[in-house]
């Protein structure tokens, strides 16, 4: 009998670990594993210890070394199946998408389409405690700023 391997969720500010659970059918939890944000190294140590599933949402930017490419490259070389969304996982997946990586959602949209570039659009500065965000990201602003727009309340 082939061993299942297990699922692996690098998330933090962008997703609480309440909403992430709820994505998964409960039947699924035991084999799912929720991380901190991912940082350099931490992709290639969770592939060592036999992940078949990355979803990475969150990682840290300019308070340790963000994961690296060659690092993503290399899980989904060795038959990893790799997903990014929402902070560093949608700016990786923009990045990584030629090699196999899978982007998921509205900012992975808006990398892929050119309409945002920078890291910045997605760093938030946390609580190094806590991992609160106490701040937000600047895509998030801009999306609350089109909508107030739209609605005419700008």
């Amino acid at each position: 009998m082939k061993k299942l391997r297990k699922a692996i969720v690098f998330l933090g500010p962008t997703l609480d670990l309440k909403e992430a659970k709820a994505c998964f059918l409960e039947s699924v939890l035991p084999f799912v594993s929720f991380l901190p944000p991912a940082s350099r190294g931490d992709v290639e140590k969770v592939v060592k210890d036999g992940a078949g599933f990355i979803c990475l949402i969150d990682g840290v930017f300019f308070e340790q070394c963000a994961v690296g490419h060659r690092e993503i490259l290399h899980a989904i070389q060795e038959g990893v199946f790799v997903m990014g969304a929402s902070s560093m996982g949608a700016l990786r997946a923009s990045e990584m998408e030629s090699f196999g990586m899978i982007g998921i959602g509205t900012v992975y949209s808006l990398y892929k389409k050119k309409i945002i570039e920078s890291d910045d659009e997605v760093a938030v500065v946390c609580d190094p405690f806590s991992n609160a965000p106490i701040s937000d990201a600047l895509v998030n602003i801009r999306a609350t700023l089109d909508k107030a727009v739209a609605e005419s309340v700008l």
